[in-house]
């Protein structure tokens, strides 16, 4: 917990914005309530999790708590490696950024909500930033884990690959050995 003027902050990981929860099997076909569009698991992109990473870390500690496209590419130098833009990568992970369609119109969900101290919004506390950070971490691993599923046949499918060549090469001996004979 951190207080920020006369308001205090806990940080829970139920909170709306950041929840856990186990991983949904998705339906063919489902659509995501957000875009509209297919499901897909955006934290399974290549150098997808260091520019949320990244992200995160920008928009909660420095002292602008809204930022531009082009701030962003001139603080991390560059544009981000697994999305054309960073509002566009910020647009595909709303549990973490807020973008509005106007020049400073990138912040930290967390961090836009918090009230301003003068003129300006509080860097989050790093105990706080850490949270975020391992929020994100295990978003990415349990959804490449999802991604991954049908790994965990693979053992069952060779067993029952390896039985059903035994068991015809068995039938094949005997039948030429004459054993299925009338």
């Amino acid at each position: 917990m951190w207080t920020a003027g006369t308001t205090s902050w806990v940080f829970e990981g139920s909170s709306p914005g950041l929840a856990l929860g186990k991983p949904q099997r998705r339906q063919k076909g489902q659509t995501n309530s957000s875009t509209g569009g297919p499901m897909f698991r955006p934290y399974t992109k290549t150098g997808r999790l260091a520019d949320v990473l990244a992200l995160i870390q920008v928009l909660a500690l420095d002292p602008d708590a809204h930022r531009s496209e082009s701030g962003m590419t001139q603080e991390l130098q560059g544009k981000p490696q697994s999305a054309t833009e960073w509002f566009t990568l910020a647009k595909e992970h709303r549990e973490f950024f807020r973008v509005a369609e106007r020049e400073h119109g990138l912040s930290l969900v967390a961090r836009h909500v918090l009230p301003k101290i003068g003129e300006q919004r509080p860097s989050l506390p790093p105990d706080f930033v850490g949270a975020l950070l391992q929020t994100a971490i295990t978003l990415h691993d349990r959804e490449v884990a999802a991604a991954e599923w049908w790994k965990s046949w693979i053992p069952l499918a060779s067993a029952l690959a390896a039985a059903l060549i035994a068991s015809t090469t068995t039938l094949f001996t005997l039948w030429l050995s004459g054993w299925c004979k009338p």
